[in-house]
């Protein structure tokens, strides 16, 4: 009976140390990356706004627009990842050995990240949908990279979304 107590006395003790609440964690819904020689700038949208990091890293971009936005951030819902392509498949070795992206995750390309938004997604799965274009995620691109060469993936311009063809 002395074990029981014990263990239960534990077990009471113990609690979720270094947990984050809900309330103060914000959602990702589409994240545009942009490199520029050895400095990354990153827009993070969520449910409320837009937040911006720059860091010598994805990653580090990633935590500067987290420590921009007030509140933890979960990518695991994410559900666009846009992205220049320079060192595309470096960079999306990077994100998936973080944990911060589920490889389902959609992925398209563009010169300019400003044209990025939650719209984007839903026109590449409409345009996926009625056979217009083909909806890549991050690991059938890093798959095609790694064992073809290259990759088909949407290309987002200021105007429309086609196909291109990324080395």
């Amino acid at each position: 009976m002395r074990v029981l107590s014990a263990l239960f006395a534990v077990l009471l003790l113990c609690s979720c140390n270094g947990h984050t609440e809900v309330r103060d964690r914000t959602f990702v819904s589409t994240v545009a990356v942009q490199q520029d020689l050895d400095s990354f700038f990153v827009t993070v949208t969520d449910e409320v706004g837009e937040y911006s990091g720059y860091g010598n890293s994805i990653l580090s971009a990633l935590n500067s627009a987290e420590e921009n936005s007030g509140k933890n951030m979960f990518f695991g819902h994410t559900e666009l990842l846009s992205m220049n392509v320079d060192n595309l498949d470096t960079n999306l070795i990077i994100l998936l050995k973080s944990n911060y992206f589920s490889p389902n995750t959609l992925l398209c390309t563009t010169k300019s990240n400003s044209n990025i938004s939650k719209e984007t997604t839903s026109k590449i799965q409409t345009n996926d949908n009625n056979g217009y274009l083909k909806a890549m995620t991050i690991s059938s691109t890093l798959q095609d990279l790694l064992s073809k060469g290259f990759s088909e993936v949407p290309f987002v311009s200021d105007s429309d979304i086609k196909m291109g063809i990324i080395n």
